[in-house]
């Protein structure tokens, strides 16, 4: 079972599975929505588990080789 940190619906999810951190968010592109994942670096978790950032913030960051494919969600 995994543990979400932070999620906002329709937008976005960070969430702890094992040792290991994701950041799943949906993009609009033309009529399609798209889910991309993004496994986070230890300096992105550090800033998240001390609370100097938001996960939300990170959105839109991320080179596309950063990319988890397929996009994962948390199970529940």
């Amino acid at each position: 079972m995994d543990i979400v940190i932070e999620e906002e619906r329709w937008s976005f999810v960070c969430f702890e599975r094992g040792e290991e951190i994701f950041l799943t968010y949906l993009v609009q592109t033309g009529p399609a929505m798209v889910d991309y994942t993004v496994k986070l670096n230890t300096n992105e978790i550090a800033s998240i588990k001390s609370g100097m950032y938001k996960a939300k913030s990170l959105l839109g960051s991320f080179d596309s080789s950063r990319f988890v494919k397929p996009a994962i969600w948390p199970q529940k």
